[in-house]
């Protein structure tokens, strides 16, 4: 939307050399998604920023199907700015969020200007619908406790398992997640069934 001092007019250096293996996720089909997260701490660390404002475009109501937009500026200690927005409705919403449409269409617009600021072009991983965001805390919660603290597996499993170098449960989709615990179960069952 727009940018300060004319940076748009200047090649923006490429902070993606920031970025770390947990601050990615990549889905089933190999696509990498950033978290907006991850690009506060090297905006911060690395690019100066200040801060933001968060203006709200269209706050949901039931005439606009809980929808809403949000227009996010960042500051940055040279005095440039970039701005950007997004919008969130109910059937955009991740499971557990669907009341929560202005603060992710307000992250949505945070990661969607900061992208811009650090010339990164990956989307970020609260763009995503159900399915592809990153595993949930409950998946988390057990495949730590049930799987790598009882050592059933270990991380090197999980990443033969979801075909990718797994480091940080962070790194998790929901899907890879899923299929980590599919295959505890299906060795669990396999084990009571020779005990039986």
């Amino acid at each position: 939307m727009s940018e300060g001092k004319n940076k748009n007019k200047q090649k923006l250096p490429d902070y993606s050399k920031f970025l770390k293996d947990e601050d990615i996720l990549v889905n089933d089909d190999g696509e990498q998604y950033v978290y907006v997260n991850a690009l506060v701490r090297i905006a911060r660390e690395h690019a100066g920023l200040k801060g933001w404002d968060v203006h709200v475009v269209q706050a949901p109501e039931r005439t606009n199907n809980w929808s809403a937009t949000v227009e996010v500026k960042v500051y940055f200690e040279d005095g440039t700015f970039f701005s950007d927005a997004a919008d969130c409705r109910i059937d955009t919403a991740r499971q557990g969020y669907h009341h929560y449409t202005t603060a992710l269409a307000s992250t949505r617009a945070l990661g969607r200007a900061l992208r811009r600021a650090l010339n990164i072009e990956l989307c970020t991983v609260e763009e995503v619908k159900d399915g592809t965001g990153p595993a949930t805390d409950l998946q988390k919660k057990f495949i730590n406790e049930k799987i790598l603290k009882s050592g059933v597996f270990g991380l090197k499993d999980v990443s033969r398992i979801v075909g990718r170098k797994i480091t940080n449960l962070k790194m998790l989709s929901q899907k890879e997640a899923a299929k980590i615990i599919e295959e505890y179960n299906s060795r669990l069952t396999k084990k009571q069934l020779k005990e039986g």
